[in-house]
């Protein structure tokens, strides 16, 4: 009981406002507030109520990308990205800044080693209750693609990947407290004359903690990347 909000009780539905955040969309609850316990005080007497809980389904990053490849290895990039419900806190922190810092702001979070941002914006749609905003980010990028004699390595998931590794020999149990959907969409444009050697086979795992596929298509000098994420919450 350290926090106090707003509750606004209508017909339909309740309405939760932030009062100590001048600029969350109206109604939008983050992670600090939502899906807790609060305490109501009513003329009737106190009462126990869960706040929103943001779902799966409304916490959603989509992201797609547009590689185009020099035979140096060296790339352009264009990347749009979109974060919906829960999602929206990763790239809010980008609305208070100007150029210059949201470029390091941005630097900080690739997971690029050697790159120069042409252009980055953000706008934040204001969305009552399910906020969502999209990323426009152009790049270029040194030695995306790793030459080895006439030939050129290319890491299909350069925006996206994540290094956590949960222990095998473990004590306590894994919580996951908000369950999201990670969509992307990526197409490389190889130089021309070059052609594809080898593509890895389709990926697809479902298990209590989620989905992960991929799939791969490639046309003449074209190749599409797609990932599917999906992360269940729970204790496991």
């Amino acid at each position: 009981f350290n926090h106090v909000i707003l509750c606004v009780p209508t017909q339909e539905d309740t309405i939760w406002l932030e009062c100590t955040d001048q600029k969350s969309s109206f109604g939008y609850l983050g992670p600090f507030t939502d899906n807790r316990h609060s305490l109501i005080m009513t003329d009737e007497g106190a009462k126990l109520v869960k706040t929103k809980h943001y779902k799966q389904d409304e916490n959603i990053v989509t992201r797609n990308a547009i590689i185009t490849i020099s035979e140096n290895g060296n790339a352009s990039a264009t990347i749009n990205t979109e974060y919906r419900g829960i999602k929206f806190e990763d790239i809010s922190p980008a609305f208070s800044m100007n150029f210059e810092e949201q470029k390091k702001w941005y630097s900080r979070r690739a997971l690029l080693s050697d790159f120069k941002i042409n252009s980055y914006s953000v706008l934040d749609h204001k969305k009552s209750i399910y906020p969502h905003a999209t990323e426009e980010t152009d790049l270029g990028i040194t030695n995306f693609a790793k030459k080895t004699g006439n030939r050129l390595f290319i890491s299909l998931n350069s925006f996206s990947k994540f290094d956590f590794n949960a222990k095998k020999e473990r004590t306590n149990d894994i919580f996951i407290p908000r369950a999201h959907i990670e969509k992307d969409s990526i197409v490389f444009i190889l130089p021309k004359d070059y052609q594809k050697e080898h593509v890895p086979e389709p990926t697809s795992i479902e298990n209590q903690f989620g989905e992960y596929r991929t799939l791969i298509e490639t046309h003449d000098n074209i190749i599409i990347y797609v990932r599917f994420f999906k992360l269940n919450n729970g204790t496991f």
